[in-house]
Parts: C-alpha cells; sequence; structure tokens
C-alpha cells in the first residue's frame, strides 16, 4: 500500500536539516508517538547523518481481531539515511520502518527540498504487510498509524522550528 504525504516549513532546508539531525528533535518526534518508551539516536556521515529511533506506541486504534495478534503495544524501529545536498540544496534519505515481531514494514524515501523562502519534506513509502491472505487487511489497519506518525512528525517539527 502506497503511503504519500508532503508537508512545507517556513525555514530554509539547511535549517530543517539541522533540526533533522539533532537529537532533540528526533526525541521529540519520538516521544509525541509514543507511549512514553522511545530512543533517538543521530549518527553524522558524510554531510548527512542516520536517524534512529526506536518507540513503543499503543495499539489501542487497531481492530480488535488485529490487536489481539499483536497485542497492547507495538516497537516500531525508523532508520532515515540522509545524504548530502545536491547542487540545488535538494537532499534524500532512505527510509526504513520496521514493526519488531511483525513482518510489517514501509520502506520508501524522505526528500527535503527549497521551496521559496522555506522547505518543503516529501515522504513515499510502500507499507507492506508478509502474511498470506491476510496481508491487505493488516496494512488497511496499520496505514492510519504510520500516517499518524507522520503528521505527528510535521507537527514536531513546526513546533520545534517556532522554539528554537
Amino acid at each position: 500500500m502506497k503511503i504519500e504525504k508532503s508537508w512545507t516549513y517556513a525555514a530554509a532546508t539547511d535549517r530543517v536539516f539541522e533540526m533533522i539531525g539533532t537529537q532533540d528533535f528526533q526525541a521529540t518526534k519520538a516521544s509525541a508517538t509514543s507511549t512514553g518508551d522511545y530512543a533517538a539516536e543521530v549518527t553524522p556521515a558524510d554531510d548527512g547523518c542516520t536517524v534512529l529511533v526506536r518507540r513503543t506506541l499503543p495499539t489501542d486504534n487497531f481492530p480488535d481481531a488485529l490487536r489481539n495478534a499483536v497485542g497492547k503495544t507495538l516497537t516500531v524501529v525508523e532508520t532515515q539515511k540522509w545524504g548530502p545536498a545536491d547542487g540545488a540544496g535538494v537532499r534524500t534519505a532512505d527510509l526504513d520502518v520496521r514493526v519488531e515481531g511483525a513482518p510489517v514494514g514501509l520502506k520508501g524515501t524522505v526528500r527535503l527540498s527549497p521551496d521559496g523562502t522555506g522547505s518543503t519534506v516529501s515522504m513515499r513509502g510502500d507499507l507492506k504487510a508478509r502474511i498470506p491472505l491476510f496481508g491487505g487487511k493488516i496494512e488497511q489497519a496499520a496505514a492510519p498509524f504510520f500516517k499518524d506518525a507522520i503528521a505527528a512528525e510535521e507537527r514536531a517539527g513546526r513546533d520545534w522550528l517556532a522554539s528554537h
């Protein structure tokens, strides 16, 4: 199942990337979407960085049958591998989100690009549940969780930029 979302920030790409590459922002983002159990790590690398966020999420909004199968919480591990900016100031990250103990994950890209005096962040991914016969139903049940997490990241970014 394809998941796509774009949003803008009223800040230059350098400032937005600086935010993405800080432990403080990643912890804020993880806190906004977790049960309070999270860890965030940022490792600088070749004019880019690798972001690793691990968080425990409630399954309260999952259908009963799915919640019974996975439990009251899920541990989600998100990795973003950001490369250097190109000549136009665009940065791209490989995105990998996996659910521990479940054959469900999202692979895709995140793109940070200049947009007038601000920036646009575009996330595109493919959500897959590798379970014969039930994969599509699980993808449909999990998609709102992934979309909510993306919306929470957008809000956390706006708040972080406004306060820093």
